[in-house]
This record gives structure tokens, sequence and C-alpha cells, in this order.
């Protein structure tokens, strides 16, 4: 029975590699055709999809090996049988209850246990620890900045913006309560609106969502290298869109300046 569960979990696993693998091989061609921002609402529908579906399929794959049909028999002394159906993997191979499969299953559930906790556990001392560290920015320039991009993005929640010596750039975390980061740095007035509009499109892009998406994806599979190829590809093309959506309105000689900032951020 054991081994019915585990072919039932890795079935979608391995259908899950082959998709994400021809869309590595065929990138150049999916570059060609569509947009960044095009290219990241594909893969964070297909986040979505990989997301919703694997529950739905491990679920049905259980049900139709591990599924016990009841069915009546007219007798006097038998009301009913129960029985399990004869085409499972336990008994139409030799695999059975082997005990490697049963250790596997086992190492899986501890591995999911253990990497999510501690990945939760570190998060969570490293954002208290920032905020404890942060300091409210409060001048009057990014305040109305950040008024007004969240009027022209449609967001209709406010955001905390914070600056903090330990951030080497600026980020943004939380969906219900968003709270923008920035390091000490003295940014110029387009500077400032640069990185404000750029955090506030990952917010009103539901980025952080997908992004949670991802890590639950690489927690749950954290023995599979497909996965984790997938994050690093989604975070890569989401952040590249990002820019191209920020960068749209704005002069060439303003576009250089963004330009300039994020060499300078990533330096």
């Amino acid at each position: 029975m054991m081994s019915d569960v585990l072919f039932a979990l890795f079935m979608p696993i391995i259908v899950l590699n082959i998709v994400i693998i021809l869309m590595i091989l065929i990138k150049n061609i999916l570059e060609k055709i569509f947009s960044t921002y095009q290219l990241s609402a594909l893969l964070k529908g297909f986040i979505l999809y990989i997301t919703i579906s694997l529950p739905v399929i491990i679920t049905y794959i259980l049900y139709r090996f591990l599924y016990i049909e009841k069915i009546s028999i007219t007798s006097e002394d038998i009301s009913s049988l129960y029985f399990i159906k004869d085409k499972t993997v336990s008994n139409s191979t030799n695999l059975g209850n082997n005990i490697g499969f049963i250790i596997f299953l086992i190492l899986w559930f501890i591995g999911i246990l253990v990497l999510g906790v501690i990945r939760i556990f570190k998060e969570n001392i490293f954002l208290k620890k920032l905020e404890r560290l942060s300091v409210a920015i409060d001048d009057d320039t990014s305040i109305e900045i950040k008024k007004q991009l969240i009027k022209e993005l449609g967001i209709r929640k406010d955001v905390q913006l914070f600056t903090n010596s330990i951030v080497p750039s600026p980020f943004i975390i939380g969906f219900v309560k968003p709270k923008v980061f920035l390091p000490e740095y003295k940014f110029s007035e387009l500077e400032t609106e640069f990185i404000l509009r750029h955090e506030l499109t990952h917010l009103s892009s539901n980025d952080f969502i997908y992004r949670k998406l991802i890590f639950f994806l690489c927690v749950m599979y954290w023995f599979n290298p497909v996965v984790y190829m997938l994050a690093d590809k989604f975070i890569e093309i989401n952040e590249m869109a990002c820019d191209e959506q920020v960068l749209k309105g704005y002069k060439k000689k303003e576009k250089i300046v963004y330009m300039k900032l994020l060499c300078e951020m990533a330096c």
C-alpha cells in the first residue's frame, strides 16, 4: 500500500519536470514570441496551475489506485464484501510494500517538515530584527511620491516606508500590510520615484503571492532540482518584467538614471 502512495506522489513530479525542462529548452523561442512581461505572466499562470493541479492529480491517483469499493452479495450469512481493487502497484508488481519505499516516503515528509520550519523560522527572525533596526521614512517628498504611485497603480492599501542600515537594496514584504525597506542612502527625487514604483509594481502585480507559492513548491519538492530551476528562472524574469513596466513612459535620460541605480544597488 505504501508503494501505491509513493507512486501517486511521484507521477505529478515526473510530469512537472518534463514541462519545466521543455520550457527552459525553448526559452529563447519564447523570448522572441513574448515580451518579458508576458513571459512573467505565463510563468505565473504555470505556477498557479501547478499549485492547484498537483493536489487534485494526487487525490485522483490515490482514489484510482487505493479506493476501497463496496459490493452487495445476496447470501444468508454474508451481506456485504469489502475489497481493494486488484490493479494497484502493490499487487500487480513485485514492488509491494518494499521497505525502501517506506523509508523514502518518511524521509520526504521529514525533509518537508524540517526545511519548511527552518525557512519560516529564519525568515521570522530576520524580519523581526529588520523591523527593530528600521526607522520609518516620513519626509514629505517620499510620502508624496508614495501616495501618487499608490493612486496611479490602483493599490487599495497603505504602504509603510522604512530605511535600514542592514539591507543592501530596496525590497517589499507583506501583502495585507505591505512594507518597503530602503537602504540608508541619499536618493534623488527621481531615484526615489523609480525605487518606489518598482516595489509598488511588484505589489500591484501580486508578485509576493507567487513567490510564496514558489517557496511552497520548493519546500514540498525539496529533493527536486528542477523546481529550484523554475524558482530561479521565475524570479529573474519577474524582476525584468517589473523593470519593463517601471520604465514605460520615461524618457531616455531618465531610463539611464534607472539603469545606473540598478547597477549601484547590485554593487
